[in-house]
């Protein structure tokens, strides 16, 4: 896949802003939108259905939680974002996530969708 050098720069710029997303004391909800406006681009843009676990994560980074991690057949990557905009409750904000789902290590899709500590 073609890269050019501002798509570089915007992937780097995730994995970045998701290693500061995993410390809590810097979690705040303008890296948030930082992080969910570059995600929304990256799987816009840059990341396919079929795609292998190895190459999602070579262009965006690990995620910030698994779900399944050690099974073969299902998992579920987490990538923190916004809410949509009829879900912005302020308590919420940080309980939302970009969802991708593997199947035998193979995208088949993501969805955004809200996630609770009782989820995984």
């Amino acid at each position: 896949m073609f890269m050019s050098g501002d798509d570089k720069n915007k992937l780097e710029t995730l994995k970045k802003f998701m290693i500061d997303y995993s410390y809590q004391e810097r979690r705040n909800i303008d890296l948030l939108n930082k992080i969910s406006d570059l995600m929304s681009w990256a799987l816009d843009h840059k990341i396919l259905t079929g795609m292998s676990i190895k190459e999602v994560e070579r262009i965006i980074g690990p995620p910030s939680i698994t779900v399944g991690e050690g099974k073969d057949e299902d998992i579920e990557w987490l990538y923190p974002c916004v809410a949509d905009v009829d879900e912005k409750i302020k308590e919420d904000q940080f309980k939302w996530y970009w969802q991708l789902n593997f199947r035998f290590h193979i995208l088949e899709g993501f969805e955004k969708r809200k996630w609770l500590l009782s989820d995984y």
